[in-house]
């Protein structure tokens, strides 16, 4: 997430709309190749009837307040974010309206929409290539495909490597952007999949490495015991099966 973030504030007008949010503290996240092992731990300890983690010999929960400090991005302040699929059903046109430097050559990229959607790889190819060449005209531009790599990549993330295109409703007026209530939303798809885990769905959405951020880096499981010593609740997570069953602190080592 960091470099996408350093290539988009590469151009002056667009750091300035990006700043425009105050979501400086969330770009300082990182995930590394053990995030994912210690996620799925936590997910297979996640009850949906108390919406906590339990462990052996303790609970942990996972509040607003924690969102909020984590991410700074406030919940239940400003509107929902506006979302319309069939406002922008043309696909062509509305890349030439908002994204006219990213489709220079448009009807040879159409592979990259899929299904109502844009490809996130797209996008942030297009960022990383901004800072090869002159993008004085292209601030607001970079401003608005960085939030919806944003969106699509680390907000709502999903399996299916798409970003709806009906998020670009929440996008027009970039300078709004910051206004709209994102923390409801983004919390409420993490509580949502968190709930679909614990009943064995395969996969999970939104932002999930908020949860390695709260649990692990905040050192509240460095006394959790192993996964030893806890029988799963699920058997989806098969990646997991299998694994060195260590202490989670220790990943992060």
């Amino acid at each position: 997430m960091t470099g996408v973030y350093q290539a988009a504030i590469s151009n002056d007008e667009a750091k300035e709309l990006i700043d425009l949010c105050c979501w400086d503290r969330l770009f300082t996240i990182t995930v590394g190749n053990g995030d994912k092992k210690i996620m799925e731990g936590l997910i297979e300890r996640w009850w949906d009837t108390t919406h906590t983690f339990h462990f052996l010999k303790l609970e942990i929960g996972f509040t607003p307040l924690d969102f909020t400090f984590l991410t700074g991005i406030s919940i239940g302040s400003g509107d929902p974010p506006p979302f319309n699929l069939e406002a922008f059903a043309d696909y062509e046109s509305m890349m030439y309206t908002y994204f006219l430097h990213m489709t220079p050559h448009i009807s040879e990229n159409k592979h990259q929409y899929r299904g109502n959607g844009i490809n996130p790889t797209y996008v942030k190819e297009y960022i990383l290539q901004s800072q090869a060449r002159d993008t004085t005209e292209e601030g607001e531009e970079i401003a608005r495909a960085f939030f919806m790599w944003m969106i699509g990549q680390v907000f709502f993330a999903n399996s299916t490597c798409v970003v709806p295109i009906g998020w670009l409703a929440a996008l027009l007026v970039i300078e709004d952007v910051g206004t709209y209530d994102w923390g409801s939303s983004i919390l409420a798809r993490i509580y949502r999949s968190l709930d679909e885990c614990s009943r064995c769905a395969p996969y999970f959405s939104g932002m999930w490495m908020i949860l390695e951020e709260r649990e692990c880096q905040s050192g509240q499981l460095e006394n959790v015991p192993s996964f030893r010593e806890r029988k799963r609740r699920s058997g989806v997570w098969n990646g997991m099966r299998n694994a060195t069953l260590i202490p989670w602190f220790r990943l992060l080592k």
